[in-house]
């Protein structure tokens, strides 16, 4: 079965929040999303979704959510609102992020939470108590970090960084999230105050990788430093920092790296950057620098295509030319270091 959305998707850098750029489909799918909220029959239409669709509309009201807090205008937000009534279902992750990013931001811009109940009430009853009990809760709120949201500033202009909370239970994410009351579990958040700094200097990085003939990079996620990415033990398995974001960089031969960016404190953290960077650089597939307190590690993602393939790796009689490139990243290690020197204070 199709749907108003079966034919639609973005393109790569519509994913990316922190380097936003604008994309028509946004205007069409406000469209289709508009049309089907004021003269459909949502509930009809909650039943044909497909995950995709669902994942296509979950984007567009982020991207809204961002043209919101640019514009400084309620308009966007409320088009976001009209795209969550349309879900068959608001997972805890993003009521206690974005949604809750939302509200925050409209009532900064005036938004009238009684209309945005009724709406809601009147779009999509079975979720409409989730956007109440936030709106509930707003007095509550006093620092956007409170959503998991880190408002960033690049050379793109403003954007929005969902945080990653990593939690040793998967349903530890209970309504003290969504209320914005301590939680009392076992927990690892990352959290920083330097993320529009770190943010960037990742922009920068991807912007100088996509500069580069043959590569492609995509969104800015933020990230936690992995422990075996430097072969030391942690609980956790995970490394504090100050503020950490990635992104995948991918090539026409078929090559896909990750760029893990970090700050690190060098009066709390155990390892200084420059420890961390030595520790990464020798391993194998892995390049990185250091400057300052910055970290930047580069590591080669695993083709499991190739290690899972029916045919047995061949490889190569001992007398080929050609041998395998154990070091197959050091060759941008250079960039890294000229998007540092620019983007990093003397």
């Amino acid at each position: 079965m199709t749907t108003p959305f079966s034919e639609l998707a973005y393109d790569s850098p519509a994913y990316d929040l922190v380097r936003y750029r604008d994309d028509n489909l946004d205007d069409q799918l406000g469209r289709i999303i508009f049309d089907l909220a004021s003269n459909g029959d949502p509930e009809a239409i909650r039943r044909t979704l497909t995950e995709d669709d669902a994942a296509l509309i979950t984007l567009y009201a982020h991207r809204r959510i961002v043209v919101g807090r640019r514009k400084r205008s309620s308009t966007p937000l409320l088009e976001a609102l009209d795209a969550y009534a349309l879900l068959a279902t608001l997972s805890e992750g993003e009521i206690n992020s974005w949604l809750k990013a939302l509200l925050y931001f409209g009532r900064e811009y005036g938004m009238d939470f009684d209309a945005v109940a009724d709406r809601f009430r009147q779009l999509s009853p079975d979720a409409a108590e989730n956007v109440v009990v936030v709106i509930s809760a707003l007095d509550r709120l006093e620092h956007l970090a409170q959503c998991h949201i880190v408002e960033t500033s690049t050379n793109y202009g403003v954007g929005l960084l969902n945080t990653v909370i990593v939690r040793e239970r998967a349903s530890a994410m209970g309504l003290g999230g969504v209320l914005g009351i301590p939680v009392k579990i076992g927990s690892y958040e990352v959290a920083y105050d330097l993320a529009s700094r770190v943010a960037n200097v990742g922009a920068a990085l991807a912007d100088a990788f996509d500069a580069i003939d043959g590569l492609q990079a995509s969104e800015i996620s933020h990230d936690q430093l992995v422990a075996s990415t430097f072969d030391v033990v942690a609980s956790g398995s995970y490394l504090t920092s100050r503020a950490c974001v990635n992104f995948y960089v991918s090539d026409t031969e078929g090559l896909t790296f990750t760029v893990k960016v970090a700050d690190l404190d060098p009066d709390e953290d155990e390892y200084s950057a420059e420890d961390l960077a030595e520790m990464a650089d020798e391993l194998v597939d892995q390049a990185a620098v250091a400057s300052g307190s910055y970290l930047v590690v580069l590591s080669v993602v695993p083709d499991f295509d190739d290690m899972f393939a029916d045919e047995p790796f061949d490889g190569g009689d001992e007398g080929d030319d050609e041998e395998l490139d154990e070091d197959p990243l050091g060759i941008y290690l250079d960039t890294v270091r000229r998007v540092l020197s620019e983007n990093l204070p003397g």
